[in-house]
Formats: structure tokens, C-alpha cells, sequence
């Protein structure tokens, strides 16, 4: 609890306000420089709300003990005429009231105790937090530079790699151009090896009719050579002089027999080769559909690779997208805790322009500020044992003052 003045009821006692009022009103007096004392004292333990209520309390009781002092000072100097009859009444209750607030003090120094621990245990866990820092600077800045090598490789990858699939995909384009090219040509060549052997067909088909034709105009001849041929060899006699003539009719007929029947097989043999041009035609146009379809396929499947490759490359780049942010965010905390270093460091040279000026110039570099939080870690241990002797001052004064009561 913090400690106020008028707990000791100051207010109902005039004299003690008249002495209270020429304390406040000497500028000699030490409360100034309690004051001073307080407030750096109060920049040490400004972390807890504990702390502030402690020194508040040290504060009053300095207050009491130096008032009551000069209160006795006064006495020594002025005759008790000019004072209240009932001052020294109102003395005796103060000093009953200082004595109760000295037992107070005493339970006040085991929670001094409990705080100087606190304190060292804070000293401990700034210099773990220090060392901490340091090695989370070190691991940030190997962090960084792991990510921009990475970075880099991740690029120089996906560069080669895109090359590499260009000139492929290039290649392959440009081989199945060639094949689709030698394909129509050869396509071609058929289709005029077709077209030819059409026209040879037609020509030969009209050989075959002319042909059939005469084999029906040499029937007449036929019918009646062979019923020459019988008359002759009814009235066939040895002294028959027409016998050789008869023997060339026959053998003249057996030739066009055989004839007829070569026409016959040649007409056979040339529609099985127009069937046979028809199903290399089918066969040709079948195999072309199918290389067609397999042309597509794997134009598609090309297509669905470079499609792949695509969503590769945006996936790589939100990931790289993901680690400059991440990479940005460390690097703002990194500029706040170096911010907060440097405006800790140069509060303390505002007065001093020249080494404001001089740590300006610097760079940010992580020597210059370890060696800045070094300095502050100096800074807060002296502030510390300034506080330390402060505190030893204000423990001796309650002793003597306990070994001299009538001083008091």
C-alpha cells in the first residue's frame, strides 16, 4: 500500500502544521535532495507497480523522521512560549507514530530483501534475454543469407529448367513437323501411285471390254468353224485335199480358246489387283486417321506438360512470394529491436551533441550494437549499486536513531 502523510493526522494538530509548513518553505532543507534520489531510485524500479509503492513508503517515512527532527531543531532555537501549550503533547504522538511506523520499516526491510532478489533474478533473465538476442541475430542472419542462396538456386533452377523444357518442346515441335511433313508427302505419293493405278485399271478394263468384245464377234466365226470342223470330219476321206485347211481351222479355234481364256484369267488377275488397291486405300486412310489421332494425343499431352510446368512455376513463386514476406516480417522486427537499442542509447548523449553525432555516422552494424547494449548493461549496474548505496544509507540512518532515542 503506498504511505500518505496524512495517515498521522497532521491536520488536527496546529502546531505541526506551522512546523510542517516552515519545513516544506527552507530551501536547505534535504527533501530536495530525497527528491533526487527518489526519482533514480524510481528509474530502477520503475518495472513494477511493488516497487513504486516501496519507495513512496520510504519516501514518507524520510518525510516524518526529517520533519520531526527539524521540529526538535525549531525548539532548541525558540523559546516554547511562541509555540502551542500543547506541543509537547502533539511531539509525543508523533514520535509515538514514528516509532509505530519504525516497526513498519522493519517488516519493510524483509520485502527490500524479497526485491534486491527480484532484482538480481531480472539482472539474470536481461543477460539470458541478451545472450538470446545475440544468438537470434546470428540465426536470423544465417537464416537470410541460407534464403537468398536457396532463392538464387530456386531461380537458377526453374531458369535451366524452363530452358530446358523450351528447347525440348522446340525439338520435338519442329521433329513432329518433319514427320507431319514427310507424312503428306508420302501421302501424296500415294495418293498419285493410287491415281495412276486407277487410270492403269481403267485403261486395262477397256481392253478387257474391247477384248470381250471381239471374243463376241469372233463367236459367229466359232459356231460355224466348228460346224465346218464336224462336216469335215464326217466327209473326211484320205483323198480329201481341204484336210490341212481343216487341221489350221482347229488348230486356229484351240488358239483362240486359249486366247479367250488368257483375257479371261488377265480380267480375273486385274480385279483382284483393283480389290487389292482398294484395301491398300482403306488400309492407308485407317493408318492415317489413327497417326492423326495419335498427333493429337500428343499435342495434348504436350499441352497438359507445359500446363503442369505453369502451375509448377506459380507454385514456386507464391512459395517464393511466402519467404520474402516471412523474410520481410524478421527483418521489421529485427529494425524495431535495433530502433529501440539506438533511441535507449541516445537518450542518454541528448545533451551531448557531438557523440550523437559521432554514433550517427556509424553503421548499423551487429558489433556496433552489441558493444551499445553492452554500454546500457554498464549503465544499469551502475544505476544499481548507486541504488545499493542509497539503500545502505537509509538502512544505517534507522539504526543510529534507534541507538540514540533522546536525539530523536
Amino acid at each position: 500500500m503506498s504511505f500518505n502523510i496524512r495517515q498521522l493526522n497532521l491536520n488536527k494538530n496546529p502546531a505541526a502544521i506551522k512546523a510542517n509548513n516552515i519545513y516544506e518553505e527552507n530551501p536547505n532543507n534535504p527533501k530536495r535532495i530525497q527528491k533526487n534520489k527518489a526519482k533514480t531510485v524510481s528509474l530502477l524500479n520503475s518495472g513494477t507497480q511493488k516497487n513504486k509503492e516501496d519507495i513512496e513508503l520510504k519516501k514518507a517515512s524520510k518525510r516524518v523522521r526529517d520533519m520531526v527532527s527539524f521540529v526538535d531543531a525549531q525548539l532548541k532555537q525558540n523559546p516554547r512560549s511562541k509555540f502551542d501549550p500543547n506541543i509537547d503533547k502533539d511531539i509525543y504522538e508523533l514520535r509515538k507514530q514514528l516509532e509505530e511506523q519504525r516497526l513498519q520499516d522493519d517488516s519493510q526491510n524483509t520485502r527490500l530483501l524479497k526485491i534486491q532478489q527480484q532484482e538480481r533474478k531480472v539482472n539474470e533473465e536481461y543477460k539470458q534475454k541478451k545472450k538470446n538476442m545475440e544468438i537470434t541475430l546470428e540465426e536470423l542472419a544465417h537464416e537470410a543469407e541460407e534464403f537468398n542462396e536457396l532463392q538464387r538456386k530456386r531461380n537458377l533452377e526453374l531458369e535451366e529448367k524452363k530452358d530446358t523444357d523450351i528447347a525440348k518442346n522446340d525439338l520435338k515441335r519442329k521433329k513432329e513437323e518433319e514427320r507431319a511433313e514427310k507424312d503428306k508427302k508420302e501421302n501424296e505419293k500415294r495418293q498419285k501411285d493410287i491415281t495412276e493405278m486407277t487410270t492403269l485399271l481403267q485403261d486395262k478394263k477397256k481392253k478387257l471390254d474391247e477384248l470381250q468384245n471381239n471374243i463376241e464377234d469372233l463367236q459367229i466365226y466359232k459356231t460355224f468353224l466348228h460346224e465346218v470342223c464336224k462336216q469335215s470330219e464326217e466327209f473326211m476321206n484320205e483323198d480329201d485335199k481341204d484336210e490341212p485347211d481343216v487341221e489350221s481351222i482347229i488348230e486356229r479355234y484351240d488358239q483362240l480358246r486359249k486366247l479367250q481364256q488368257k483375257f479371261m484369267n488377265d480380267g480375273t488377275n486385274t480385279e483382284q489387283m483393283i480389290d487389292q488397291f482398294n484395301k491398300d486405300i482403306n488400309r492407308l486412310q485407317h493408318q492415317l486417321e489413327e497417326e492423326a489421332l495419335q498427333y493429337t494425343s500428343q499435342m495434348n499431352e504436350i499441352k497438359k506438360q507445359i500446363e503442369d510446368i505453369n502451375l509448377e512455376n506459380q507454385r514456386w513463386q507464391s512459395q517464393i512470394e511466402g519467404k520474402l514476406s516471412e523474410n520481410n516480417n524478421k527483418l521489421a522486427d529485427y529494425g524495431q529491436v535495433i530502433l529501440a537499442i539506438k533511441n535507449l542509447y541516445y537518450n542518454q548523449f541528448k545533451n551531448q551533441p557531438n557523440i550523437q553525432q559521432q554514433q550517427a555516422n556509424e553503421k548499423d552494424s551487429t558489433e556496433n550494437i552489441l558493444k551499445k547494449l553492452e554500454w546500457i548493461q554498464q549503465r544499469l549496474i551502475f544505476y544499481y549499486e548507486v541504488r545499493k548505496q542509497i539503500n545502505s544509507k537509509e538502512a544505517e540512518q534507522p539504526k543510529s536513531s534507534a541507538n540514540n532515542p533522546h536525539q530523536n
